[in-house]
Parts: C-alpha cells; structure tokens; sequence
C-alpha cells in the first residue's frame, strides 16, 4: 500500500502531549497519509497510546526500537516510509489541520524537492508572536520570495543556519532515497546533517504560513542518549558534505555563521562541569575566526540574558488577545496591548 505522505514521528518518553500530536495528524484536511511513529525505548504509557491510535486508525504504523536516540530512530523511519513525500512532526508538537494539504499541493504544484513553512512557538502553553519567513530573511539581506524556487547557491552563505530543524518542512521521499539524505548518528544536532545535506542539492521553496506548532522549552525526545553534544563530529561530517559536492568556495563564511549559533547552542545545553571542557574542545578545532565569533556570540547572549532577568518586554496571547508582558526585578505586570 502506498501513500502520497508520510508523516513520521518520534517518540521518547513524551506521553503528557502524545495525544495532542497524534490527534492533530488525524484531523489533517488531506487524508492520503501514513502515520508512521518510532517508539524509541519510551519508559513511559507513549507505548500504550500509539497502540491506542493504531487499533483505531489504520494509517499508522508503529515501529518498536530499543532506545536508539532521534536521529537514528528517524533514519529507521526512513527505510520503511511508503509515501511519496516526507514530513516530521516531534511528539511533542502539533500541525495545523490544512498543514499536509497546503505543503503537499505546493512541492506537487511548485515541482520542487522540498517546502518549507514557517511556524508559531509556544512556551508553557503561551503562544508567543509569529514571524513570517520573508521577514527574517529580509533581516539577513535575503531576497526570497514566498513560493520563489531557490537553490543552495541563492542562501549559500546562510546554508548552515536557515531552518535547520526536519519539521515544518515537506521532502520528496525519490530525492531523499536518491541521495542517501540521513540524520547523523547522534542525538543532538543529528538534524543539522540531514537538513544541510538536502539544502546542498534541493530545488526548494518556502510559504509564510505559520503551519506548524513548536512547544519550545522542552528537553525533548533525545532521552538519556544526550550526555553530551558532539560538536567536532557535526563540524566534521558538515566539511565532508561541503567537500563532496564541491561546495568548497562557500565553506568558511558558511562556517562563520555556523559557529555563532550551533557551538553557542550546544554550550547553553550543557551541564556546568561540562562545559569548560567543552569550551576547550571548540578552540581546538574551529578556526581563530569562528571561535572568535562563538565566544562574541556566547558573551553577548551572556549579557542579554541578564539583562532580561532585569526588565524584559515580550508579547503574549490569549486567543485573538494580544497582551505584553513586562518583567522588571522579578516582578510580572500583563497589559492588554490595544495594537
């Protein structure tokens, strides 16, 4: 049997939102779709609610694994997808219900290897404000339209750190096969791999559509695997990539910007006593540049995050109501915005 989508999702220990994800994937508009979950060794009752959805719904599938880590746990997902485009949902977010009907009639209709979209992120069930995609890129001097077709040539020097999360995108599964397109083997940063590798050779487009629910603030699905953030590995296998397809030329500003994100990201996750080693580690292999522009980067963000535990000014909703939220010394006062 054969699907026009696939839609993969995996799961690690995330049983208080499962539902709400699986049950936003059943109310998708367009119906032609599998459901295929990975059960990556949960500990918790996930197994028993995919089971639940599975007996009531025979779009999904459900694969059982020791727990692996997300990257490999999508890579298996992969080898048994039967539908003609790939899209991933976490566990622990949640679509629209037009999301697979607008994503799909766009890469069939645009005749394009990959579409992204934009999505809204929720922190502690607050929905934050949303940007549309033509915004931020118009912030980095981008000049990309919405449904424009662009190659990797076109956003060259942002390759590293444009939308590098699988979700919230559309992928034809041909191109995906056809390339060997995976997630590293880790389980953080295992999705930088696969996004950078595909936007190395993919025909693609993007819609400022806010399709897709990101519930920020969360450990995730990594599970007990993430003891550390293979931050040489990823730069390793990111160079190889750029060196088999040629790309060369582009490397070092692509890693500039590479390094005032992910090696800032990767500090930020990890435990204290870590993270002098991990600091150590970085100036070891990334050059004077980059590591300059991670430690600028680390800094700064050092900085605002003090600030902000000063005063901080941010926007909140509560269904069409728009409210700012002002914290200064500990102290909370919500207004209701009237713009």
């Amino acid at each position: 049997m054969s699907y026009k989508v696939t839609i993969i999702v995996p799961v690690y220990n995330t049983e208080a939102f499962l539902k709400c994800s699986l049950d936003s994937l059943v109310k998708q508009t367009f119906k032609d779709i599998e459901i295929l979950c990975v059960n990556d060794g949960s500990t918790d009752k996930s197994s028993d609610i995919l089971q639940e959805y599975a007996q009531r719904d025979d779009r999904f599938v459900i694969i059982d694994t020791e727990h692996v880590g997300i990257g490999p746990a999508r890579n298996l997902a992969l080898k048994h997808a039967r539908g003609e485009y790939i899209m991933f949902v976490d566990s622990d977010d949640w679509a629209e219900p037009a999301m697979c009907e607008i994503m799909y009639n766009t890469i069939v209709n645009k005749k394009v290897d990959a579409v992204f979209c934009a999505n809204t992120t929720w922190y502690n069930e607050t929905r934050h404000e949303i940007t549309p995609l033509s915004k931020g890129f118009k912030r980095r001097t981008l000049c990309l339209s919405p449904l424009e077709m662009h190659t990797f040539e076109d956003i060259a020097r942002y390759n590293l750190i444009l939308m590098l999360t699988p979700w919230g995108k559309i992928f034809n599964r041909k191109f995906i096969l056809d390339n060997n397109i995976l997630f590293g083997n880790y389980s953080w940063g295992e999705d930088q791999l696969f996004n950078i590798h595909a936007r190395l050779l993919a025909k693609m487009c993007y819609i400022d559509d806010s399709l897709y629910n990101y519930r920020k603030g969360r450990a995730g699905n990594s599970g007990k695997l993430v003891i550390s953030y293979p931050i040489k590995t990823i730069y390793d296998d990111i160079k190889s990539l750029y060196s088999i397809y040629h790309r060369e030329k582009y490397l070092e500003k692509a890693l500039c910007e590479w390094a005032r994100v992910f090696p800032v990201w990767g500090y930020r996750k990890l435990p204290e006593n870590m993270k002098k080693s991990y600091l150590q580690e970085c100036k070891s292999f990334l050059t004077k540049s980059q590591y300059k522009i991670m430690k600028r980067k680390l800094g700064q963000d050092i900085l605002d995050n003090t600030l902000k535990a000063i005063f901080s000014v941010e926007n909140e909703y509560e269904g069409k109501n728009k409210y700012k939220i002002i914290r200064l010394m500990g102290t909370r006062v919500k207004l209701k915005s009237w713009r």
